[in-house]
């Protein structure tokens, strides 16, 4: 599912304003670290003998703490840099595992749930991870992920912030070229 799974997201954040991709990034970042997180409550009320009131609003001031990576995602994918097809391909694989490895030093140092951590089961394909490790693999699927996006909008003759998409960018890795 991690392959297919920030297709959405970056079709959301096609043409978004400044602004408005704070709040979008907020909002996802807070319902990402919810529904990732959830467990905390009953571990801090079994465990850490707290209410669940206070353990559910520590929850969510955790998330939203959290969560402003993937603002400072958003902005610098709808930011002019990766405003053009080409530059997206790249932009956001590099800014997710930027973003990935930030949360794994920055606020609390958690490197839980990362992206390259759902290929836990394919071992052809966490091979990889000896060499460029979880961040490595969390880069493909990012880059797997905006390669998608790029092959949907060419494919319906929708633009990437207002440019068109081509279909020789889209499928270029689909291709077998020819000697």
């Amino acid at each position: 599912m991690a392959w297919v799974a920030l297709v959405p997201l970056l079709w959301v954040l096609n043409a978004m304003r400044p602004g408005e991709a704070f709040r979008r990034g907020l909002i996802f970042g807070i319902a990402h670290y919810l529904s990732l997180l959830y467990w905390l409550v009953p571990t801090m009320v079994i465990y850490g003998h707290l209410p669940v009131y206070l353990s559910i609003g520590i929850l969510f001031l955790f998330a939203t703490i959290l969560s402003l990576l993937f603002v400072a995602l958003w902005r610098a994918v709808s930011h002019s840099p990766a405003r053009t097809p080409a530059r997206v391909l790249f932009i956001f694989p590099v800014f997710w595992v930027a973003a990935d490895f930030l949360r794994s030093f920055l606020f609390t140092g958690f490197p839980w749930e990362l992206l390259g951590y759902s290929q836990y089961q394919q071992l052809h394909l966490i091979q990889i991870s000896d060499i460029f490790g979880v961040y490595g693999l969390s880069g493909l699927v990012a880059f797997t992920n905006a390669a998608l996006l790029l092959g949907s909008l060419a494919v319906t003759g929708k633009p990437w912030c207002g440019r068109p998409v081509g279909g020789r960018l889209a499928f270029a890795g689909l291709r077998r070229r020819r000697r």
